[in-house]
């Protein structure tokens, strides 16, 4: 969990890359789970990433995120 502005994008790309990167570590699959607005954000990222990058592995889901929180 990020405690910072939704409408900052300058959290989500290092967020992104820290994910893939330990998950890369791992050979896991990563698999975020975003609320809607940060969902259409981080998946505005990856698709702008290059081909190559460990960013196009990310397995963004929607929904879920409040519910998931609340478990917390």
């Amino acid at each position: 969990m990020i405690d910072m502005y939704s409408g900052n994008k300058t959290f989500i790309l290092p967020t992104l890359e820290y994910v893939a990167n330990i998950a890369f570590k791992h050979n896991v699959p990563p698999v975020i789970t975003f609320s809607q607005p940060l969902y259409w954000k981080a998946s505005k990222i990856i698709a702008d990433a290059p081909q190559n990058s460990h960013l196009k592995a990310i397995v963004l889901m929607l929904g879920g995120f409040h519910t998931f929180m609340t478990i917390l």
